[in-house]
């Protein structure tokens, strides 16, 4: 459970540096940067879980972070998808 744990702590990062090296409008620079940021720190939220065993108090914080970035990632999402609705994409 905590490799598989560990490998979306990958996912999360490898997401975040594609979302890095993407060219984006001005009008997206702000959402697409918090929606970068968020992906970095659910890399680093996974990657305390998939270390409970050795630190649990860090992976606990891992978890209530992960649960905080979830909701804000839904929000950014649903503000991305405004901006590309009132620009006609």
């Amino acid at each position: 459970l905590y490799s598989a744990i560990l490998d979306l702590s990958t996912v999360y990062t490898k997401a975040a540096l594609g979302l890095k090296s993407l060219l984006v409008p001005l009008s997206l620079v702000s959402a697409h940067l918090k929606l970068l940021n968020s992906y970095l720190s659910n890399a680093e939220a996974t990657r305390a879980i998939s270390e409970t065993e050795q630190d649990p108090a860090t992976a606990f914080a891992g978890l209530v972070i992960l649960n905080e970035n979830i909701n804000t990632e839904n929000a950014i999402l649903s503000e991305i998808s405004q901006i590309l609705t009132l620009n006609g994409v």
